[in-house]
């Protein structure tokens, strides 16, 4: 397969037929679709498991430190050797059940390295990030294609059209590494962190996603509708919630922002895209600012933005194993601790006067000891 084999391959591709066991066929595309999505989440199961497992912790620590690993005995050798196997047999299984035809073109240096680099942006540590590398792979081509009718009389004052960025913009994507070298899933993961943690959240977001895909399922929204409405719900809204859901004293403002982000959904799945701009280019363009307005007008009714550091955390207890490590003594730690003990503060604090005092009759103690 790394060259142009025409004993294998003579009329350079080869069609692969789709799988059919037994009575199950997948004979569509769609058919094809769900059943990538079911080996996807599998395979991701399997490997959060792994994860979790003592060979997971093993590969932890050998990531970590390979001497220290090899000190105590493990065998890096047949450890590396399982990882690669593994990511073969999961390349393989991809490879058999999405590709049905095979160019020998395709398989070159040049076109790898494009999946190697979004797999590394999206955060190859994760499952998350290889699903954030897939969708980015598929996203370029369909937004080259999208944009290039359109890419010249928007942006002719660039004299830049959009398609030519769209083949260079994954290496400014890498850029983001800089921030957070686990890669950009775990920085997307900030927003809906918290989300797990909340059930009404949780509630929220799959009646709201669901109620905005029974809408496009019974023609009551056309697609395009469909598309701003649900993308405005994921990006705009979800992140919102567990803050909207928080208590009232800790969090102002909630009923507003719920009000603004409910109008906004709904402005955005009754306006009709299709027929209100024509052209494609320029309609997805408005839908992705229409949701940023919407956003970042939310977050400025409600004063919290869930992706600042400086919103509201959970201040995780110190260790008092770590008491004066993590960070110097200062004051308010002694009165705490003379609070604590019931002392006094002279008890507690030093004068350089009594030090002296204190050195000098140890001094007379030892001289008088030593006469005797």
């Amino acid at each position: 397969m790394f060259f142009n084999q025409v004993d294998v391959m003579p009329g350079g591709n080869r069609q692969v037929p789709r799988l059919q066991i037994g009575p199950l066929s997948i004979n569509s595309d769609f058919r094809q679709l769900v059943l990538l999505a079911v080996v996807f989440a599998a395979i991701g199961n399997l490997l959060v498991l792994l994860r979790r497992s003592a060979w997971g912790r093993r590969l932890t620590a050998m990531k970590d430190s390979p001497v220290a690993c090899a000190t105590l005995g493990l065998n890096l050798t047949s450890t590396k050797v399982g990882v690669f196997a593994l990511s073969a047999a999961i390349a393989g299984a991809a490879g058999a059940i999405s590709g049905r035809t095979f160019l020998a073109d395709t398989l070159t240096l040049p076109g790898s390295l494009s999946v190697t680099m979004l797999a590394v942006v999206g955060g190859i540590g994760s499952v998350a990030g290889a699903f954030f590398g897939g969708m980015l792979l598929g996203a370029f081509p369909i937004g080259a294609t999208i944009f290039a009718a359109n890419a010249i009389g928007i942006f002719g004052f660039v004299a830049v059209s959009v398609k030519d960025i769209l083949v260079f913009s994954p290496g400014m994507m890498g850029v983001s590494l800089g921030s957070d070298p686990d890669g950009a899933a775990p920085q997307l993961a900030l927003g809906y962190r918290a989300v797990a943690n909340s059930v009404p959240a949780l509630v929220t977001t799959a009646v709201g996603a669901t109620a905005i895909w029974a809408l496009a399922k019974f023609d009551s929204i056309g697609n395009w509708s469909f598309f701003a409405a649900e993308m405005l719900f994921i990006f705009g809204v979800v992140p919102l919630l567990p803050l909207l859901f928080a208590p009232a004293q800790v969090h102002g403002r909630r009923i507003a922002t719920a009000i603004w982000l409910t109008l906004g959904v709904l402005v955005a799945a009754l306006i009709p895209w299709d027929t209100a701009i024509t052209s494609t280019g320029l309609r997805v363009i408005a839908i992705f600012a229409f949701l940023f307005l919407v956003a970042r007008t939310a977050i400025g009714i409600f004063g919290v933005n869930p992706l600042d550091e400086g919103g509201p955390q959970q201040v995780e207890p110190v260790s008092p194993d770590m008491f004066g490590l993590d960070r110097p003594l200062t004051r308010a730690d002694a009165l705490d601790a003379e609070r604590g003990l019931g002392l006094q503060d002279e008890l507690l604090v030093l004068t350089a006067s009594d030090s002296a005092g204190m050195l000098r009759g140890a001094g007379q103690s030892s001289s008088a000891g030593v006469t005797a």
